[in-house]
């Protein structure tokens, strides 16, 4: 039960973070402190907002 509720959590942070990189007016340490994920899962939410190059 709790780890189902800790999953749904970070679930949020990430809906959270992912919103605040499209806006674009924070840098990733910022949205890492905000959101309480880790630089490197921010940069990887950056990338996949960008989509696939064409």
């Amino acid at each position: 039960m709790c780890e189902e509720i800790e999953k749904m959590k970070k679930a949020e942070r990430i809906k959270i973070a992912q919103r605040i990189i499209s806006s674009e007016k924070f840098t990733y340490d910022e949205i890492a402190y905000f959101t309480n994920l880790t630089l490197e899962k921010i940069k990887t939410l950056t990338n996949n907002e960008k989509g696939p190059a064409l």
